[in-house]
């Protein structure tokens, strides 16, 4: 076989015949170092976001039972002023009825 044929060979299986292409390795490294610091901000990024939404939501909570309690202060007021009104309209009817006997 002559040495160009030799070379034409060696040049078709030379790529998978060198296992150890470091420019081709730092390169691919380079890359997926690239794409791991890319993942790293996205998983910061929606770490802050979750976080701001536990902030959000805390702020929801708190604001709802403020109004829970408000409301079953409103609750607790309407039944004592029933209560009140209901004595006062006693106390007005007795007054009439002394009054009616009165007459």
């Amino acid at each position: 076989m002559a040495e160009p044929e030799k070379l034409e060979i060696f040049e078709k299986i030379e790529p998978y015949l060198t296992y150890l292409d470091y420019s081709a390795l730092d390169a691919r490294a380079a890359d997926v170092q690239t794409r791991l610091d890319d993942k790293e901000d996205e998983i910061q990024n929606f770490k802050e976001q979750l976080n701001a939404y536990r902030s959000e939501m805390e702020e929801w909570r708190k604001g709802m039972k403020v109004m829970m309690e408000t409301r079953n202060d409103m609750d607790k007021l309407k039944r004592d002023i029933e209560s009140t009104r209901e004595l006062v309209d006693r106390k007005m009817d007795k007054k009439r009825r002394v009054k009616d006997a009165q007459k």
